[in-house]
């Protein structure tokens, strides 16, 4: 069911659905999964799908029922013959930046109820009172630091923390990460399955698979999967000026910047994105899917999908070259390359 607002989630759905998406714990799709078991039931895709008496109301539409709210957008559907007023704002996910300026509720809310745990290793600091939780078979090595003041923690299964992390809650990270020597999350930090990473990440959504391992900043970003920021790769997140950040999140030069209403908002980079060391982002950059940096310069500010950019110019990707590189990185981890997948990709190559 279409949002019925105006939504632009570019360059993240580039390459995968809306559901796809990941805040806090959980998928924008796996919120919505026992709404979306209700036979008949349509459910806005961009919906956060908050426990309450918004989803309480959705469960209960009748045949010929609409959900709609003040605004005008219908929030989820039987039909479309009668409207039901919601009974509160719906939080919904229409542009990039409305995963951070959500995440920390996310994580809160995914985790709450949960009881810390207990036997920490006695070489591990603790601060605070919220949650720490880890799944199974988690390396905490000597002198990391977990400070929960500001909200829970919890760690995927396999995951390693390194000698003198400090991890500030609200974090969560998937299955299989990997944080390197004096790494600091400043939460709220969502890290996906499979994510090496290293310095310092603030305010951060990191896909599935990707690598951030070595040092450099990353601030209020949104990284898709299967990135890898190369050595000293570095991002701002605030403009001089500290006025408002605006962000062109498709188009050409041309194509008008979005207020995103945040003073602080780095990068947001769609799948597959590879940056050369030492590379410089611009705050508010938007860097489109398989492109890859590798110039000496500040990145451009905005970069269309499949670009190969090098101080040598700027050109399209080329097809082969990405095949085979999306195919090694994919082998790394004893996995194919889903054809439909790799597909997107190349369907987005223009001259």
């Amino acid at each position: 069911m279409p949002a019925e607002a105006a939504t632009n989630l570019s360059p993240l759905t580039l390459t995968r659905d809306t559901g796809e998406l990941t805040l806090g714990a959980r998928t924008l799709a796996q919120r919505q999964a026992a709404l979306n078991d209700l036979d008949g039931l349509a459910v806005n895709p961009h919906w956060l799908c908050d426990a309450g008496p918004l989803r309480d109301q959705a469960a209960a539409l009748t045949p010929g029922q609409r959900l709609v709210d003040d605004d005008g957008i219908v929030i989820a559907s039987r039909g479309d013959t009668e409207d039901v007023a919601a009974a509160e704002p719906a939080r919904l996910i229409r542009y990039p930046w409305d995963l951070l300026v959500h995440q920390a509720d996310a994580i809160t809310e995914d985790l709450a109820g949960v009881q810390s745990q207990a036997g920490l290793p006695p070489h591990v600091t603790v601060l605070g009172d919220h949650a720490i939780t880890l799944g199974a078979d988690v390396a905490l090595s000597p002198h990391v630091v977990i400070d929960t003041r500001q909200g829970p923690v919890h760690l995927g299964d396999r995951t390693q923390v390194n000698p003198m992390c400090v991890i500030e809650g609200p974090v969560v990270t998937g299955a299989d990460c990997v944080l390197s020597p004096h790494t600091h999350l400043r939460g709220p930090v969502t890290l996906g399955r499979f994510c090496k990473v290293g310095g310092e990440l603030k305010g951060c959504i990191v896909g599935d698979y990707s690598n951030k391992a070595h040092y450099g900043y990353l601030g209020d970003a949104v990284v898709g999967r299967w990135c890898n920021l190369g050595a000293g790769t570095t991002v701002s997140n605030l403009k001089n000026t500290y006025g408002e950040v605006r962000m062109q999140l498709d188009g050409g030069p041309a194509t008008p910047a979005t207020p995103t209403g945040r003073q602080f908002q780095g990068p947001v980079l769609g799948d597959c994105v590879r940056t050369a060391i030492g590379s410089r982002l611009l705050t508010g950059s938007v860097v489109g899917p398989g492109v890859c940096l590798a110039t000496s310069a500040f990145a451009p500010k905005h970069v269309p999908p499949m670009r190969f950019i090098t101080d040598a110019g700027d050109t399209p990707m080329d097809p082969d070259a990405f095949t085979t590189t999306l195919q090694r990185v994919h082998a790394r981890r004893g996995l194919n390359v889903d054809p439909t997948y790799l597909q997107r990709f190349l369907d987005l190559i223009q001259a």
